[in-house]
């Protein structure tokens, strides 16, 4: 245990630059952006895996189904900022 805090506490305080950064995203559009690409590339693997190992093609559809919902709810989340977010945000002020 104490090993391990010290090795957390002897890291410099910034680890050169962030994934923010090196991908140069300043909009949520860019990070839906990334998000879409990251998450067609594991898509593609997954299914691909399926493919491979024979799976069941209808357990293939229903990888690819979820995979996808799960996908758009975070680009929708991504690019939407919902309002009563901001109402609540306000309320605690």
């Amino acid at each position: 245990m104490s090993h391990t805090a010290n090795v957390v506490d002897t890291l410099p305080s910034r680890q050169g630059r962030s994934l923010q950064q090196l991908l140069r995203i300043e909009t949520r559009q860019q990070l839906a952006f990334w998000i879409l690409f990251a998450g067609l590339a594991c898509i593609i693997v997954f299914v691909r895996v399926g493919v491979v190992y024979r799976f069941h093609p209808l357990f293939i559809a229903y990888m690819w189904v979820v995979a996808m919902l799960i996908l758009c709810r975070y680009l929708f989340f991504a690019i939407y900022d919902p309002p009563f977010w901001r109402l609540e945000n306000m309320s605690q002020r």
